[in-house]
């Protein structure tokens, strides 16, 4: 079974991790396919293969829990082909304290 391995240095200390199947996040925030490179999602898809450490994928949501900013669709959708059940994803609220 292939996992999503992390690189802890993408880890932000500001950020909640939660872990949500790739489905969820390509729901959640805007995607398109027609803006996917095959090269870079190929690539990641080899490397998740490989085990080699990724960062995490991220959602920034505003006080009213719209996504204002996300990271990671490539990455997520190379988990999805690849038949990963559960990413990590880093969840940032700029209504709670201490987030940037």
């Amino acid at each position: 079974m292939i996992k999503y391995v992390i690189d802890k240095k993408s880890i932000d200390k500001r950020a909640k991790i939660v872990w949500m199947e790739p489905r969820q996040f390509l729901h959640d925030v805007p995607f398109t396919w027609g803006l996917i490179n095959t090269e870079i999602l190929n690539n990641f898809k080899n490397k998740l293969i490989n085990k080699v450490p990724l960062d995490v994928p991220f959602i920034d949501k505003d006080c009213n829990g719209k996504i204002i900013e996300h990271e990671g669709r490539h990455r997520v959708l190379a988990s999805l082909c690849l038949g990963i059940k559960k990413i990590p994803v880093q969840i940032f609220d700029k209504c709670k304290k201490g987030e940037a």
